[in-house]
């Protein structure tokens, strides 16, 4: 019996310690307004701080929330650390475990109540926030609504006019706008990849290209534009970060190519041995604001942030938007050199190499050893190699439309 007693009294004592620590609860999440440690949560207190009266039962007013992007959505953590933290899929209600998945959450503005005993959830959108904007139709995963429902492609705001989308994928299909999951507020257009045409404002959007696509919607005027985000690798080895000498900006120098918004290429791609703390990075649309990166080389199935710890070599490069996944495949064949327009003379050299680049206007010219390690940056097709050791060379021509790569010989 005695035990039996200090069992009971153990467990009751362990389970209010464990509500005590629970001091404070927070929303956190790009959804929310940033991860901690982001510039719109930045610590060291959460911003989006809930109250109880108990230790308990949880409530936040008002909160604005946006769509929740592949690998984000929103949490809640206690203490503002993640020493606790619950999380669940679902949404708007669920349960959600300690040490759960992030919350998918759909942009508007809600009231929240959370229990940290149970984990138990809940937003109710808020009459009089901004109202939520979704793309709907055969052309989205989720059809035509089958009403009532929350519908499944929403746009984020952050100010209940613009709204958008960084991902949605499409097919060939029709597809319209509307507001609030219901039909009472829609738009179209018929034209695409932007709109709305003239007098074609209330006709479904005819989507004439499957992609993954990145939408801005104007709910004051109802124009739309659906277009896909550039793709660039950038780093020390691959010429340079942006801001450095090979790579000044605005426009990132190695951009990748894409038909559908989702698989990026560049080919014939000339890399460096990663130094400490280089390597290389994908990154969206010429800024900082969306990017990937693994240390893993010359695959990675899906990004961590981290840079890519690259080997020297030409490459073939393939990655894809959704996941961060990228591929490194050698290009560097004889083959490949044999389909090169770019020339250069005299090739083996002891003095000089001169390189003909027709019509193009040259941007650089980097020449690299066997190694990958950069020997010449120049902008001058003339390249003087009588300082270098006899061997084998690798040129990559830049100019304003393209890039090749010749293998060189120093005799």
């Amino acid at each position: 019996m005695r035990k039996i007693l200090l069992f009971i009294s153990i467990l009751f004592f362990g389970i209010l310690s464990t509500n005590a620590q629970v001091t404070s609860v927070a929303i956190v999440g790009e959804a929310a307004g940033g991860w901690p440690g982001d510039p719109g949560n930045p610590g060291p207190t959460d911003v989006h701080q809930m109250t109880s009266t108990n230790g308990s039962d949880w409530t936040l007013s008002t909160i604005t929330l946006t769509t929740a992007q592949a690998g984000g959505g929103i949490k809640f953590r206690a203490n503002n650390a993640w020493a606790t933290n619950w999380g669940s899929p679902s949404f708007p209600t669920g349960t959600a475990p300690l040490g759960g998945s992030n919350l998918n959450c759909t942009a508007g503005t809600y009231s929240v109540t959370f229990n940290s005993d149970s984990g138990v959830y809940a937003f109710t959108q808020i009459a009089g926030g901004y109202p939520t904007i979704a793309l709907v139709g055969p052309a989205t995963a989720q059809g035509w609504p089958n009403d009532p429902q929350v519908d499944a492609a929403q746009l984020s705001t952050t100010d209940g006019i613009t709204y958008r989308t960084n991902s949605v994928a499409l097919t060939a299909n029709s597809l319209k706008i509307r507001q609030n999951n219901n039909w009472s507020v829609s738009w179209g257009g018929l034209s695409f990849p932007t709109g709305p045409q003239a007098g074609q404002e209330s006709t479904n959007i005819a989507v004439t290209q499957a992609g993954s696509y990145r939408c801005v919607f104007n709910r004051s005027n109802g124009q739309y534009t659906f277009d896909f985000p550039t793709v660039a690798i950038v780093g020390e080895a691959v010429g340079g970060w942006p801001g450095d000498a090979g790579n000044p900006g605005p426009t990132d120098v190695h951009q990748l190519s894409t038909t559908d918004g989702e698989t990026y290429t560049v080919s014939n791609l000339a890399v460096t041995t990663a130094s400490s703390g280089g390597g290389a990075k994908f990154r969206q649309d010429n800024a900082w604001s969306t990017n990937w990166g693994n240390e893993s080389f010359p695959a990675a199935s899906s990004s961590n942030g981290n840079n890519i710890n690259t080997v020297a070599g030409i490459y073939d490069v393939t990655f894809t938007r959704s996941t961060g996944a990228f591929n490194f495949s050698p290009s560097l064949t004889t083959a490949s050199f044999d389909k090169i327009r770019f020339s250069v003379y005299p090739n083996p050299s002891n003095t000089i190499w001169n390189f003909n680049i027709g019509n193009e206007t040259i941007t650089n010219i980097i020449v690299t050893d066997i190694l990958g390690k950069q020997i010449i940056n120049t902008n001058t097709l003339q390249v003087d190699n009588s300082a270098l050791n006899s061997g084998i060379y690798f040129a990559k021509i830049n100019t304003s439309n393209k890039s090749e790569t010749i293998k060189l010989i120093r005799n």
